[in-house]
């Protein structure tokens, strides 16, 4: 680890437990720059919870996010992941894929997708036809995307580990 921190998704990122604009709940985004000590490559990752009922919350949160990790982009491999609240046609997601250096959805330019193409299905109460992506993996031009996988929950059991599927993504940089 070369480097690491956090910031919460508001006007006021450095003070804990913020909300930021029109959000319900405080929200955060984790990164760490690390170094892989075989290659001596570095890459970061960011990990972040856009909030689910504040639509200027989700674009001013995804904008401070991109800001934050703007002066790696052209640099060295970014991952950024997390549940965005939004599909992809919405603006939080154009917001990500629009910058000078846009991201890529690695759900879309994976080689191969298995699975299913939702991630959100509340705990199974969502009917199949209403069940939306809003789960990402984002990447930069850097980062090349071989596979991607978002299981379909086990709802033979009528219990589920959350209201989400996992989203399995391989990636070589």
């Amino acid at each position: 680890m070369i480097d690491h921190g956090n910031f919460w998704l508001s006007e006021t990122p450095d003070k804990a437990g913020s909300i930021g604009w029109d959000a319900k709940y405080p929200r955060i985004a984790t990164w760490v720059h690390l170094k892989n000590k075989n290659s001596n490559r570095t890459f970061v990752v960011l990990n972040t919870h856009l909030d689910n009922a504040g639509v200027e919350a989700r674009h001013k949160g995804m904008n401070l996010i991109l800001d934050s990790i703007d002066h790696f982009v052209k640099k060295i491999p970014v991952i950024i992941t997390g549940d965005f609240n939004d599909a992809p046609n919405s603006d939080t997601y154009k917001i990500a894929k629009g910058r000078k250096c846009p991201l890529n959805d690695a759900y879309t330019k994976a080689k191969a997708r298995l699975g299913v193409e939702y991630s959100f299905h509340n705990f199974g109460k969502s009917a199949v036809s209403k069940r939306k992506r809003i789960d990402y993996v984002f990447v930069n031009n850097m980062v090349k995307i071989l596979k991607m996988d978002i299981p379909k929950e086990n709802d033979s059991t009528g219990s589920f580990l959350s209201d989400h599927n996992p989203i399995i993504t391989y990636l070589m940089f």
